[in-house]
């Protein structure tokens, strides 16, 4: 039994690590680059997504 959506959370883990690692983009960017890709790939929805970076400690990390 498959569960849905984890084909998009691997490829999208796979990616992201690559993104830490080897760092051709800013960590911040990359950061960001999580969000857009569980949406993109319909792991999670627009609201979901979003909601782990409304907490005020990434906004003052990332406003910084």
């Amino acid at each position: 039994m498959r569960l849905p959506g984890a084909d998009g959370v691997g490829a999208v883990f796979t990616f992201l690590i690559f993104l830490f690692v080897f760092e051709p983009v800013p960590l911040e960017i990359t950061a960001l680059c999580i969000g857009v890709m569980l949406i993109l790939t319909g792991v999670a929805d627009l609201k979901g997504a979003w909601a782990s970076y409304m907490n005020p400690v990434v906004l003052f990390i990332c406003a910084a």
